[in-house]
């Protein structure tokens, strides 16, 4: 297992905060007078009656000032995007999660820098993380970010039902690239030159936009016309001219990002698929699902090549800078993460597989600075930071 470096990060939860920070509170608008009771066959016992209408009418509200809160999350993190390049302080974490808020945070080391060594790092209190800077950029979870533009540009995509871009190296603010009829799940891009973005959602819907500010390029309708609630998107991966979708139908299926036209699909999963990862020539699949299995697809051969079933919960992420996926990272539900190291493998065997660390809880998203650390989104406020100290 890696160590852990657990930084404060992010603000305190609000229930265990600062008073003046923030409150949660119940209110209710259930009347004080008494219910007329109800008698007679097939009559709902008084209490019955009294609970149901309690239920119904109770909400959460949560009062947050701005002014008095400390920078970071005050509520639970879904993704992390990671910079390597050195923006004066280092490289730069980008955190998103459930108050709508992207945090920009300077790592004070360059980890483009292979030479760096992870524990002289954590050692130098100089090199330990610290904030940068934050944005409101929507009004609801947010669900994925990722980096575009060369590293220039973050997109994001929220349950506001938006897709926005922001440019964090400059005083911009943030731009609306256009928007879904229902939440909007998940995020791709082919590669950083790339002049568009694929995003996912509830509403079945898979569209393309234009980073240039041209608005929507293509809507592709996975559920093709039908209502199936299952058609939904969770999981995209974009590779040269293929754009991969999954989602609790359990099915990988396959778009021409040229045409919008369909070219395949893979059936294989038994449950939601969370996480696709593809590589840039568009002919090998990684996809991880809640039936707890990671698969290896060959899109030339049109099968699976590997199922891996070194997890005991539902995956919900998936990293790999390699291109073949020659290593990969996965994190679970029940908060394992683990290294596959498929270098000197043939084709069918499992490779070599270790536990990297373990969360408390989920894992939502993971990235990665090969060879030297490791952060994770989980359904807590903070991050946390962990050091490779070994590789497979």
């Amino acid at each position: 297992m890696a160590p852990r470096l657990n930084w404060p990060l992010a603000a305190p939860h609000p229930r265990r905060g600062n008073s003046q920070r923030s409150a949660c509170s119940i209110k209710s608008d259930t009347p004080t007078s008494n219910t007329k009771s109800t008698t007679g066959a097939g009559a709902i016992p008084q209490p019955c009656v009294e609970m149901v209408q309690r239920n119904r009418r109770h909400r959460i509200t949560y009062f947050v000032d701005s002014q008095q809160s400390q920078h970071g999350h005050r509520l639970g993190l879904n993704s992390l995007a990671l910079d390597t390049k050195d923006r004066g302080n280092g490289s730069v974490l980008f955190s998103a999660g459930r108050d709508g808020v992207i945090s920009a945070w300077d790592q004070n080391v360059a980890l483009a820098n292979k030479q760096s060594q992870p524990m002289d790092d954590v050692q130098n209190p100089s090199n330990r993380t610290t904030f940068r800077k934050e944005i409101q950029a929507h009004t609801h979870w947010v669900n994925a970010i990722l980096m575009a533009n060369f590293n220039e540009a973050l997109v994001s995509c929220s349950s506001d039902t938006t897709v926005k871009m922001w440019r964090p190296y400059s005083d911009s603010p943030v731009e609306s690239i256009g928007d879904h009829t229902d939440y909007v799940k998940c995020l791709a891009i082919p590669h950083q030159s790339s002049t568009w973005v694929a995003s996912g959602g509830l509403d079945r819907k898979i569209k393309l936009w234009d980073l240039s500010g041209k608005g929507e390029q293509m809507a592709i309708d996975v559920s093709r016309g039908t209502a199936d609630p299952k058609g939904s998107v969770y999981a995209l991966a974009c590779g040269s001219n293929i754009v991969a979708s999954g989602g609790p139908e359990s099915v990988v299926r396959l778009w021409d990002s040229r045409t919008g036209k369909g070219i395949t699909k893979f059936i294989g999963h038994t449950d939601n698929v969370r996480a696709i990862l593809i590589n840039e020539s568009g002919d090998t699949l990684l996809t991880a699902s809640s039936d707890t299995t990671i698969k290896l697809w060959s899109v030339r051969d049109g099968r699976c090549h590997q199922t891996y079933n070194m997890h005991s919960h539902s995956v919900w992420s998936l990293y790999s800078d390699s291109d073949n996926f020659s290593t990969f990272y996965a994190g679970d539900r029940g908060g394992l993460v683990t290294k596959t190291d498929l270098r000197g493998a043939r084709v069918g065997q499992s490779g070599i597989c270790a536990a990297v660390c373990r969360e408390n809880g989920l894992i939502n998203d993971i990235v990665v600075a090969p060879d030297q650390y490791l952060w994770t989104a989980t359904a807590r406020s903070h991050i946390n930071k962990w050091v490779c100290l070994f590789s497979l």
